[in-house]
Formats: structure tokens, C-alpha cells, sequence
């Protein structure tokens, strides 16, 4: 006999629901292939969430086989920069025929193609513009090197991620594209065994019936309602429930969208775009419900009561309603995704060039090229041949003819230099409050906030200072470190009680973060405090002349430029910490109306910010 030992049924039963769950993922996903080769200009393309491997290859297969675009396949390096992608001046043929002559970039040479990018996370953010416009307009400017040119283009376009959890592709795109699917971890065996398949020659079939495809504005209604619920803003996404539930229709030969549609089209569009999960009905309303579905006579009572004739009514009384039946699918899809869902909603934060956080910090010599600007390479820069070449071409025939040897007269306002990025780190320097006041209020919950944040900070190899003040002065407790041992141990050793010196804390915040700044990194300050400052500069104990002079650091501090978070920690929001957050130009978040997981959100989008923004 084959059965399995007793110990083992559960280890057999997981094995049977990962393969069940990835059979269910790979069959979605022929139905998507299905779909976006129904309608192609409405659909507009996919995300696939997969790594290199078997599933990937032979997704792309069929969906080259659906699409008939067997040889039309166009790839766009995520390294490409602006000119590849949307087309520049032709160098070579401007020197020879003594005008602007101008290059077809990819984009414009995907027109009526599928483009491939591979590692889609890593796509420059000029390439991440041009190619949204191109997908908004079904064109692209070309407005490079002295001229202007618009080329009109359509294509579809298959994202390809394959970054770790801080690395997904630009938002920007994601949202212009109506599908998302996970390859990731689909056996060789589903992909032979699949439930969902499609021809040609059905889509062929499907296409010609997709005109004819009627959808009800109640069903709208209701894709534009769940949207709302599950937190999704986007006006793209009901276009998108719109046309993918026409072409489900289409390739079943129906002229009507039904709820077999819905519930696909919800699940594969809405799914992966959902911010919270739909809630579950509350128990006492289920239980509710469970009693009226008891007081109610069973079919086979009402059948006997009223006669046959009335048998036909059974089908309307087990219709579940469309809402019903879209939140139940919403949450299906948001559930598939396994945690894909929360970087979603946190990409609004976050630009794809961003990576790592740290401020993007240009230096004339090293890091990663950026382009070119005019310059004299006199000055420090190095001279970018190309880009001088291409500035001064047009104007070959109204210069004076060049010097024996040259093809072109290249003037002083031709030169251009190369520019370069490199990313600093952060440094995020917190400042906890540990006097008797905010000891009494909210300390303990300060300490935990502030651990989780140290792990956060850790895990992206951000620099983490601690300074914490009560009594006269306040102190380093964790000078800027990547140590999480360190850090932690501070944290433990935190005691509290005594004056509140608010002044000498905000002092030493600025000093330290100047002296980060100055070592190339981005410093960014987290007050702790309820801002009841009754310790002066001078160590001495008085009010007025505290206050004082927290105001004076804390204008200060907005004076440099510093970033600044300031968590509230009294019981109830303060006018008087309202007032410093002002101060500080702070983003101001009043602790008792934020848990540590708010915290933790709201520095990871300060320091994310200060990413995009340059510091």
C-alpha cells in the first residue's frame, strides 16, 4: 500500500495546497494572456512577478503565441537611458548630411509590438516617464538636442520584476497596466496540466465579438464601490474592470458581462491593487443572518407548500449579491499576492530609482551618470564627446568651415559635461525624551516605537544615533552607528525621570546631524517629546527661559534645512508641542493617535522622501 504514515498526512496535505494554490496561479494567468490578446488597447499589458525559471518562459511563450507576436518581441534595458528610449539625434547621418537627423528609440520602434522589460524595478526614472506618457498618449515627444518631434506609437507592454521586497517597479506604471500576476514558485508539473487554454483562433473569434459585448452600469457601480472600499484611487482601475470583463465575455462567446465574469475580473484587476483586504462579516450579523436563513422553509418545505410551480423561484433565492460577490473576490486576489498587496501601498512613497534610501548626492567625477549638462571640463568635470558632438552637428553648415582634420567647429557654449549620482545613506538620529513628564506619559510606548524603528533602519543599512535628554543636559547615548546590538542595548538601558532640557537636546540634534551631513550622509531627526521644556540652555531650571530657547534651536534647525519628524507623546495633542513642530518645520504626529506600526510608516516615508528629493 501506498498510504502515508499518520505523521506525515499534514506534511502530504501542505504539499497538495502548494501545488493546488500555483496550478490556480498559472491558469490565471493564461486567462490574463487571453484577455490582454483579446483587447490589446485596453488592457495595455501585465506585471509578472517572477524571477528567471521555466514558469516565466513558458508564460511568455504562450502569450507570444496568443498575441501573435511571435517575432515582435522588442526588449528595453532597465540601464537604458533617455536617448535609447525615446530616440535622439543621429550623430553619424547629422554629420554627414549637415542637418539634424533624428534616431528612432525604442519606444517608437515597439509600435504595434510587445516590449519586454526585464528587471523592471531597476528602470531609470526617465525611461519610467516616457514610457507612462507613451502609454497615456499612444505617442512620444522627442524634444532633445535643439529640435521637437512627436512619433505616434502602441504596443503592449509586460513588466518584468524580478526585485527583492524593497525593489518593485514605479508605481507609475503598475497602475497603467490592468493585470499583476505571481509566477514565482509554479511547478513544472502545472505548467502541462493546465485547466485554462486558449487558441488563435478563439481570440481571433473573441476580438470580433468584443464590440458586441454589453456590461450594465449596476455592474459598474459596483467595481467603482468595492475600488473605493479596498482603498484604491485610481481612475484607471474601472476602465480596466470595464474592458478585461468584456473580453472574459468575449472569449466564452457571451454578449453580456455576467457575475461569472465579475467575479474573475475583480479578483485578477482589483486583487492585486487592494489596499486592505475586504472585512469579513461580524459574527453577531452572521449569526443573524444564520437565524433568518432558519426561520425560512427549506426548498423541499416550500415546494410542497406552494406546488410545483414554484420551483422555478429557488435559482433567484440562492443568487448571492454582485457586491457580495466582488468583496469575496477582491480579497481572493489580495490573499494570492501574499504580501505583495502592502508594498503596493506603499509605492506611493516610494520611486522605483530609489533603492537604497539615501539622499542622491552629484559629484563631478564618480558615481552613475546622470546625463550632461554645459560646462567647461576646465572647471573640474569630464567632457562628454558625444553629447558636445550633438550640439554643435546642426550648425555644422552655418559655421565657419573646420580646421583641417575636424568634421565639425565646436564653440565654447557646445561643450557639455557629464553629471553624476551616487546615493548616501541616512543617517535617522532619534531624540528621546526621558524626563519625568513624558516618562509619566508615554515613554514605554517611545521605546517601543523607537526599537522597531532601529530594526527598520538596520535592515536598510542606515546609520541610527540615539540622544536622550532629561535632568540638566542631554547626552549620545548611541552615537550615528549601524550596530543594532548597540542600539538596543541603549534602548534597555533607558531610565527616566527628572527635568526636561529641550533646548540642549534640540542643540545637540543639530550638532550631530551637521557633522552627518558633513560625512555625506542625509540626516534626519525623530523628537520624542511632550515639548514641556522647564531646563534652559544654561542647565538652569526655569520655564520661561526654556521655552525660550527650544524655540531658538528649533528655528534653527528649519534653518539648515534639517528634516524633522516630532512624535507628540503627551496624553492628548499639545498647543504647546503644535507650536515647536512649527518650529522645526517638522511633521508633526501626535503619539496617542498613532501605534508603533504608524510610527514606523511614517519615518519610512520621511527617509523615503529625503530619497527622492535629494535630501
Amino acid at each position: 500500500m501506498n498510504t502515508a504514515p499518520p505523521a506525515l498526512e499534514p506534511y502530504r496535505d501542505d504539499a497538495v495546497n502548494v501545488i493546488t494554490e500555483a496550478a490556480d496561479r498559472w491558469d490565471d494567468s493564461q486567462l490574463i494572456a487571453a484577455m490582454i490578446a483579446t483587447d490589446p488597447s485596453g488592457l495595455k499589458g501585465v506585471v509578472i512577478d517572477a524571477g528567471p525559471g521555466p514558469a516565466r518562459d513558458a508564460w511568455l511563450q504562450q502569450f507570444q503565441t496568443l498575441t501573435e507576436q511571435t517575432q515582435q518581441f522588442l526588449s528595453l534595458p532597465a540601464n537604458a537611458d533617455e536617448a535609447r528610449v525615446v530616440g535622439g539625434l543621429d550623430l553619424v547621418s547629422t554629420l554627414a548630411d549637415g542637418k539634424p537627423v533624428v534616431s528612432r528609440g525604442v519606444l517608437e520602434q515597439a509600435n504595434g509590438k510587445v516590449l519586454l522589460v526585464r528587471m523592471a524595478e531597476r528602470l531609470r526614472q526617465p525611461a519610467v516617464h516616457a514610457l507612462a506618457d507613451a502609454l497615456d498618449q499612444g505617442a512620444i515627444r522627442i524634444e532633445r538636442d535643439g529640435f521637437s518631434q512627436i512619433a505616434q506609437t502602441s504596443f503592449l507592454t509586460v513588466l518584468l520584476n524580478e526585485g527583492l521586497e524593497d525593489e518593485i517597479p514605479s508605481a507609475k506604471l503598475i497602475d497603467r497596466l490592468a493585470f499583476r500576476v505571481r509566477l514565482d514558485g509554479i511547478p513544472s508539473v502545472c505548467l502541462t496540466e493546465a485547466m485554462v487554454e486558449f487558441t488563435p483562433v478563439q481570440i481571433s473569434r473573441a476580438r470580433s465579438q468584443l464590440l458586441r459585448v454589453s456590461i450594465s452600469d449596476d455592474i459598474l457601480a459596483s467595481f467603482a464601490a468595492a475600488a473605493l472600499a479596498v482603498g484604491i484611487g485610481s481612475v484607471r482601475v474601472l476602465s480596466f474592470c470595464m474592458r478585461a470583463s468584456k473580453a472574459l465575455a468575449a472569449l466564452y462567446g457571451r454578449e453580456t458581462v455576467g457575475a461569472e465574469d465579475v467575479e474573475v475580473v475583480a479578483r485578477l484587476v482589483l486583487g492585486p491593487r487592494a489596499q486592505a483586504i475586504p472585512e469579513a462579516e461580524e459574527p453577531e450579523q452572521q449569526a443573524q443572518s444564520e437565524e433568518q436563513e432558519a426561520d425560512q422553509p427549506s426548498p423541499d418545505e416550500q415546494q410542497t407548500e406552494n406546488g410545483s410551480d414554484d420551483a422555478q423561484d429557488d435559482g433567484d433565492e440562492a443568487d448571492i449579491p454582485l457586491d457580495d460577490i466582488i468583496a469575496e473576490a477582491v480579497a481572493a486576489g489580495a490573499v494570492s499576492m501574499q504580501g505583495l498587496t502592502a508594498q503596493l501601498g506603499d509605492q506611493r512613497q516610494r520611486s522605483s530609482s530609489a533603492g537604497r534610501v539615501g539622499a542622491s548626492a552629484r559629484s563631478q567625477q564618480e558615481g552613475r551618470p546622470i546625463g550632461s549638462e554645459p560646462g567647461d571640463p576646465r572647471a573640474g568635470g569630464r567632457l562628454d564627446v558625444l553629447a558636445t558632438l550633438r550640439t554643435a552637428a546642426p550648425w555644422r553648415k552655418l559655421r565657419p568651415p573646420p580646421v583641417a582634420g575636424s568634421v565639425v567647429r565646436v564653440y565654447p557654449s557646445d561643450l557639455r559635461v557629464r553629471k553624476y549620482a551616487h546615493k548616501t545613506a541616512t543617517s535617522v538620529i532619534f531624540l528621546v525624551d526621558a524626563s519625568g513628564s513624558s516618562a509619566l506619559n508615554r515613554l514605554g510606548e517611545a521605546k517601543g516605537a523607537v526599537e522597531a524603528l532601529l530594526t527598520e533602519c538596520y535592515a536598510r543599512r542606515d546609520s541610527v544615533g540615539l540622544i536622550t535628554f532629561k535632568g540638566a543636559q542631554a547626552d549620545i547615548t548611541l552615537p550615528p552607528s549601524r550596530s543594532l546590538t548597540r542600539a538596543r542595548k541603549a534602548m534597555a538601558g533607558l531610565p527616566g525621570g527628572g527635568g526636561t532640557p529641550l533646548a540642549s537636546a534640540l542643540a545637540l540634534g543639530v550638532q550631530t546631524a551637521l557633522t552627518e551631513r558633513a560625512a555625506g550622509r542625509t540626516p534626519l531627526l525623530v523628537l520624542f517629546s511632550d515639548a514641556q521644556a522647564n531646563v534652559g540652555l544654561d542647565g538652569m531650571a526655569g520655564r520661561a527661559q526654556a521655552r525660550e530657547d527650544a524655540a531658538k534651536m528649533a528655528q534653527h534647525i528649519a534653518a539648515e534645512g534639517i528634516s524633522t519628524l516630532f512624535f507628540d507623546t503627551s496624553p492628548r495633542p499639545s498647543p504647546r508641542a503644535v507650536a515647536l513642530g512649527e518650529g522645526l518645520r517638522a511633521t508633526y504626529i501626535a503619539l496617542p493617535y498613532a501605534d508603533n506600526n504608524r510610527v514606523n510608516q511614517a519615518v519610512t516615508a520621511e527617509r523615503r522622501s529625503l530619497a527622492a528629493t535629494g535630501g
